[in-house]
């Protein structure tokens, strides 16, 4: 699950937006792919991010 809140500033003809994000707000251990170990010949995973916060701002215009 991912999680986004943002603030939004009106000016005349723009606006400015900030926000604060979550991605994978449950921590969960998501599998991104499969390779081969050749020490151990076997299979192993790679995991993406348990958890990442973001932060950021965007200008509209």
């Amino acid at each position: 699950m991912n999680v986004r809140m943002d603030k939004r500033f009106f000016f005349n003809k723009t606006n400015l937006v900030i926000y604060a994000s979550v991605w994978n707000a449950y921590a969960q251990k998501n599998i991104t792919e499969y390779y081969w170990n050749v020490e151990d010949e076997t299979v192993d995973e790679v995991y993406q991010w348990t958890f990442l916060p973001i932060l950021g701002v965007e200008y509209e215009f």
